[in-house]
């Protein structure tokens, strides 16, 4: 048990010694001059980064003039579709029925919508009706 605290003591010891110990300074010796590195490096990866950002800037302009392609085409297209449509048989006939209707139902809404206040106005409308046929039979 002993020597179980005497080596605790003596690690106790050993890392105060090492907290308070300063840092050995350098040895010494003749001064070697290190060169910086040379600025072909730094140059190359200027130049690797400039060719990405290039070739990024390349594929962005075909692909902007792909776009514009499809986009002509498209409206041709749809051009095209319109002149047909407008051309067509079906457009030239005479309205039956059915065109009418189907013209007219183009843009109904269909949501059902309570109005305010619609039977307070039916039951108006009623009352008058009642009175002017009330006043009609005695006038006559």
């Amino acid at each position: 048990m002993e020597e179980k605290k005497d080596s605790r003591k003596k690690r106790k010891a050993n890392n105060h010694a090492q907290i308070l110990t300063p840092p050995s300074s350098p040895v010494p010796g003749p001064l070697i001059h290190v060169p910086d590195p040379t600025p072909q490096v730094g140059l190359h990866n200027t130049r690797r980064k400039k060719r990405r950002i290039a070739k990024c800037y390349r594929d962005n302009m075909k692909l902007k003039d792909q776009l514009e392609a499809a986009r002509r085409l498209n409206q041709k297209l749809y051009v095209r579709l319109s002149r047909q449509r407008k051309n067509s048989p079906l457009m030239k006939c005479p309205d039956t029925p059915r065109t009418k209707t189907n013209k007219l139902l183009r843009n109904w809404n269909t949501e059902n919508r309570k109005m305010k206040g619609s039977r307070r106005n039916r039951r108006k409308m009623k009352n008058k009706a009642k009175k002017n046929s009330y006043v009609s039979t005695f006038v006559e």
